[in-house]
């Protein structure tokens, strides 16, 4: 007789427990004890996804007056976030990804969000760079990708990558500056 209606006895996948009830997740076996672990592990994470959408000021009573892509927005910022390694592409300095508060500033559109609506969420459009070191993101938007390329060779050989693998989803193409349409 089974410990639940779904086990079977096994060997667990995850901790030593040897000929236990185990609950098959895909082609693992997991103990119970540590298939309930996983699956609040999974919860809390969830969970912490949903609270950093609610610290951006969207929560539960007023998701329905938001704009949709506002929402998106914002989780494809939290997802970005979880991708950064802290460091600038150009210079190696220090990002803001551990400051709470700034995190988002070293996030850089690689197409502009307000140009290209079709790939502003897409997660390849993106590149890490400082903000308060060197100010790489300030120069790139502010300066564009002649200067990017011209003063930047590390960021523009990753912007250039990027751009030809997200080319073929963006559906503003008479917007695309001919330096970008030139790498093609």
């Amino acid at each position: 007789m089974s410990y639940l209606p779904n086990s079977k006895w096994g060997d667990c996948s995850q901790c030593p427990a040897t000929d236990v009830p185990c609950v098959k997740v895909g082609k693992l076996m997991f103990c119970i004890p540590c298939n309930r672990k996983l699956k609040a592990e999974s919860q809390i994470e969830k969970a912490k996804d949903r609270s950093q959408v609610r610290m951006l000021g969207v929560s539960k009573s007023n998701l329905e007056t938001a704009n949709t892509t506002d929402v998106e927005l914002q989780l494809w910022f939290i997802h970005r976030s979880k991708e950064m390694t802290g460091r600038c592409i150009e210079c190696g300095g220090r990002t803001t990804k551990s400051d709470v508060k700034y995190w988002k500033f070293s996030i850089c559109h690689i197409l502009q969000k307000s140009l290209f609506p079709s790939v502003k969420t897409h997660p390849l459009n993106f590149v890490e760079l400082c903000y308060f070191n060197e100010s790489h993101h300030s120069n790139m938007d502010n300066n564009g990708y002649e200067y990017v390329k011209e003063k930047m060779p590390k960021t523009w050989d990753y912007i250039v990558k990027r751009f030809k693998i997200m080319y073929p989803l963006i559906l503003e193409k008479h917007k695309i500056p001919d330096i970008l349409l030139n790498k093609l």
